[in-house]
């Protein structure tokens, strides 16, 4: 410990005199150095356009369905409505039979003012749902918000 704060010190005292540990780096183009070569030609090496058509699209995936539902409720109940809407609509990807996110989906869109979109959602819930809880909360919300003229 006693070298570390003796070579603290030295570094401290140069500083502080003004003078530098090293020297500043030459102004201006360096003489002495060489351009670098091309590179060669790779080869047997895929384009990037190959490798694009080769990625598969993730498949729905049943258990972040569930996952995506908490997290978008918890975007709802803190105001987020955008970001809700999002992850509702990535748990009906992940589970097209999960009725829960088509309500809340459709309750967020209307927070967004999208009635007729929030109507949408609300009627899918209800063919997905056929009848339970979620269907009924979505017959509710479609009675109590009618398509205006």
């Amino acid at each position: 410990m006693l070298g570390l704060a003796a070579g603290l010190a030295v570094c401290g005292t140069l500083v502080l005199s003004g003078q530098r540990i090293h020297p500043p780096a030459p102004a201006g183009p360096r003489g002495d150095l060489q351009p670098l070569p091309n590179p060669p030609a790779l080869k047997n090496v895929p384009s990037l356009e190959a490798e694009a058509s080769t990625v598969k699209a993730p498949s729905p995936d049943p258990l972040l369905a569930g996952h995506d539902l908490s997290v978008g409720t918890f975007y709802y109940d803190r105001g987020d409505y955008s970001g809700a809407l999002g992850r509702f609509h990535e748990a009906i990807y992940n589970d097209p039979k999960l009725a829960e996110a088509y309500c809340r989906a459709g309750d967020t869109e209307l927070k967004l003012k999208h009635l007729a979109a929030a109507r949408a959602e609300w009627g899918r819930c209800m063919q997905v749902a056929g009848e339970g809880k979620w269907a009924a909360r979505a017959r509710q919300s479609l009675m109590n918000h009618k398509e205006r003229p």
